[in-house]
Parts: C-alpha cells; structure tokens; sequence
C-alpha cells in the first residue's frame, strides 16, 4: 500500500534482510488493537475468518471483468467454467461472513467504513490526478451494507434471529447473485482497465 501512495513511503522501505520491518512492527501493533477487544478464541477466529473471506469477494467480480476487458492477453493459468464458478463462489463469500455472526461481523464492517474513509481522505488530500472511478465500484455500496443488514438480523453469533432459518439463506442467495451481475455491469472502462495492467506488469518487471 505504501508502493501504490496509500500510506507513506517510509512503510516500503526494507532492511538489510530485505524485509519491510517497520511495516510489520505498526501492522502488528494495529492488529493487536483491534483485536485485543475481542473476549474469547471463538470471536477472534471468526473475525479472522470473517475478513479473510470478505477479502475475497472482489476475486469473481475481476475474474468476470477481465474476462471481458483483457480476454485476448497471456494468462499465468486459466479457470474452467468461470461463468458458473464465479458466482457461486461470489455467494459462498456472503453465506461465510454471515456464518461468523453478527459480533464479529459489525466490528470488521466498522473497519471496512474507516479504510473506506481514509482512502477517500488521502486521495482527495495528496492524488487528485487520477478518478476514483467510484461509479464502477458501487456495487460494493450495496454488498456490504445488505450483508451487514442480514447478519444483523440473521441468526448467528448476536443476530437479532428476525429473519427464519432457510429464509436467511434465501435472502443471501438472491442478494448475493444480484450484486455480482450489476458489479459485471459496472465494468472499468477497458482502456484504463489495460493501461493499468501494463503499468502493473512493468512494475513487477522493474523489481
């Protein structure tokens, strides 16, 4: 993140063993932070696992995107049935969060909302050169907070158990495929799609 101008430059530098240490001892000392909090190992591995897999969700939507905006160039390996595959992954992502329960679940929303904040913040502060192209990630607008919402009258771990069993599974199949087909509508223009790509590639080839 320090790389790409998120946080400053001090947090890419490494030490004589090549390793970001400092970034490693502030990351660390955040982590134990927020999870200190947390009063049992229960609660603390479901908000790991919780966003660890939320993390993941963004992976179908760019699979699907670039399947559409770069199909023509060389790739590492390739995914069979990704029009399949992908969402249902997408709606595993949703049905694992909600499955980790509402005490777990508003504290790493509450996370989300501040990262979603400074980002905003720090663009608008230091890099008004490029859009933020906000448009085409809206769809991310309406997933988590709609997630939120189910966990939070779901019914596990705190929910308020509003919503019945199996209906809650109803209600997080359709939300879930409803998103991931408007985020596949809400597609990076593919110029800069492609010139972000390249300017990616030639990072990693530069070292």
């Amino acid at each position: 993140m320090a790389q790409t101008g998120l946080f400053p430059k001090i947090f890419a530098r490494l030490n004589l063993h090549r390793v970001p240490a400092l970034a490693m001892i502030v990351n660390s000392v955040i982590g134990v932070v927020i999870l200190a909090p947390l009063p049992g190992w229960s609660q603390l591995a479901g908000f790991i696992s919780s966003a660890a897999v939320l993390s993941l969700a963004i992976g179908p939507v760019a699979l699907m995107a670039l399947r559409r905006q770069a199909a023509d160039y060389e790739r590492p390996f390739r995914v069979p049935f990704a029009r399949v595959t992908a969402p249902i992954a997408f709606t595993f992502v949703g049905f694992i969060v909600y499955w980790s329960g509402w005490d777990s679940n508003w504290k790493l929303m509450l996370i989300g909302l501040a990262g979603g904040l400074y980002f905003l913040a720090h663009k608008r502060a230091f890099d008004r050169s490029e859009p933020l192209f906000l448009k085409h990630g809206s769809w991310m607008l309406v997933y988590y907070p709609a997630l939120a919402a189910i966990s939070w009258l779901g019914n596990f771990g705190g929910g308020l158990g509003v919503i019945p069993m199996g209906v809650d599974a109803v209600i997080l199949v359709v939300m879930s495929l409803a998103v991931f087909y408007l985020a596949e509508r809400q597609l990076f223009p593919i110029a800069k799609a492609r010139q972000l790509i390249a300017e990616t590639k030639a990072r990693r080839l530069a070292g």
